[in-house]
């Protein structure tokens, strides 16, 4: 149901292509703070006397749920890794895929030098789920190559063969702290057997491309079933290979290996069997609400898509619309534990009838709703709708992308592409929202002249 409420305080912007009369009226209103609740505002007013209908309404707008079944996660800056599972989404199981070259030219090492240890460092950036249980982070050698063509692109469904003996392991605390550097010894079989190669300058190791001939790479999991997704910062991943000088005990050194020419991905696999969402299965179709709720999620391609049809419903039933402040909403979201956090930001994608992205024309990047005082037509500053942990409420300013659709700039006046609600770490995280069906909604100030 749309409410309407005329409201006692706006603004009103004249501007010259108006007739003369109006502007000789010289009027001057406050404008409404768009977090007001029109409910708390003075709303005895003489509609006779409100000749410019200053009104204010809720649109609900209708929800559907996508779902996209993979996501490219190459070279996204992030690793992931763990399992997590809820009722509303079933179970993640995630793994990281990395490769590394020399961080510097290859050295040359004396022939007394003797190695000490390999480490693998990796930077921890976000927890996803359980932080209270210790995480058992695992390594694994890869046997298969990861491609290093830029053709080669590797989506949350791929994976590459990998030897079933861990190469390291080790377990950590993320209670108190989950921002921080982990490291992890590798064994010193294969360490030892490194250091050899590159003393003894052996070809397998001469350059970063012989290098991960030799040493393919590594996967990245957590064992143990740790209900936790972690995710990693791949730029900040590095293997640190210990040796000494036996002449000096006090010398050391090392040679470094690190992933700036490499290659990563993540394997992000859901299993939505017995979930609130366990009939949405086929890629690209459009389901109704499950229960009467609809999410976006990250990383397992669940996307919540709106119309506006509601919308231009109601605009047929006013003449000489004018909008003064137009706000997209979602909330309040289903409640959430403390580390199962909503994604912070989304941007609202344009979508054709067969669930696909639009693209622009020019360059092909996708199409999405732009911020105000930016070009609608653009591409280049999408309107954020952002998340407030208190209210558990997604908004966005719309206000100049619906007055450009009401002018036609889209096609016909009546006609707005479906969005998506799209998670900004949709490649890199499997946070998200779920939300009842009827808490999508405009909140339109608006006028009417007479």
């Amino acid at each position: 149901m749309i409410k309407t409420t005329i409201l006692s305080k706006a603004t009103i912007t004249f501007i010259q292509t108006l007739p003369v009369k109006l502007l000789g009226l010289a009027a001057t209103f406050i404008l409404l703070n768009a977090c007001t609740d029109p409910a708390e505002v003075g709303l005895e007013i003489d509609p006779d006397r409100n000749k410019f209908g200053v009104f204010y309404t809720e649109i609900p707008l209708s929800a559907s749920q996508v779902f996209l079944d993979s996501t490219n996660t190459t070279n996204t800056g992030t690793l992931i890794a763990g399992s997590y599972s809820d009722s509303d989404f079933g179970s993640i199981d995630a793994s990281g895929f990395t490769n590394f070259g020399y961080a510097l030219a290859k050295p040359t090492l004396d022939q007394e030098t003797i190695y000490d240890s390999l480490v693998l460092e990796l930077r921890v950036n976000s927890l996803f789920g359980n932080r209270t249980s210790a995480k058992d982070i695992q390594v694994f050698r890869l046997v298969e190559d990861i491609s290093p063509l830029d053709s080669v692109i590797y989506f949350s469904r791929d994976q590459l063969a990998s030897e079933n003996i861990s190469l390291g392991e080790n377990t950590f605390n993320f209670e108190t702290r989950v921002d921080t550097l982990i490291t992890i010894k590798l064994e010193d079989d294969f360490g030892n057997d490194l250091f050899n190669k590159i003393k003894n300058n052996d070809p397998s190791v001469e350059s970063d491309s012989t290098l991960k001939q030799y040493f393919k790479g590594i996967k990245i999991s957590l064992n143990n079933n740790p209900e936790s997704i972690i995710t990693f910062l791949n730029s900040e991943t590095r293997l640190i290979l210990f040796y000494k000088d036996p002449t000096n005990s006090n010398d050391s050194a090392t040679v470094i290996f690190n992933t700036a020419r490499g290659k990563h991905f993540s394997q992000v696999l859901n299993d939505k069997s017995g979930s609130t969402f366990a009939n949405v299965t086929e890629s690209r179709q459009t389901y109704p609400p499950q229960n009467g709720l609809v999410a976006s999620k990250s990383g397992i391609g669940l996307l919540a898509k709106v119309n506006f049809d509601n919308y231009f419903a109601f605009k047929d039933t006013v003449q000489n619309l004018v909008i003064n402040r137009a706000e997209f909403a979602v909330g309040p979201v289903n409640t959430f534990t403390a580390n199962t956090t909503p994604f912070p930001v989304g941007v609202l994608y344009y979508v054709n009838e067969q669930n696909e992205f639009l693209r622009d024309s020019l360059n092909g990047q996708f199409r999405s709703v732009q911020r105000d005082r930016s070009d609608p037509r653009g591409i280049t500053a999408p309107a954020q709708i952002e998340f407030d942990n208190d209210d558990r409420l997604y908004s966005v300013s719309i206000t100049d992308f619906l007055d450009f659709v009401n002018r036609g700039g889209l096609g016909e006046p009546n006609e707005i592409p479906e969005l998506f609600i799209y998670p900004s770490n949709y490649q890199t995280r499997v946070s998200g929202f779920i939300v009842d069906e009827n808490q999508i909604r405009l909140r339109i100030y608006y006028s009417k002249i007479r």
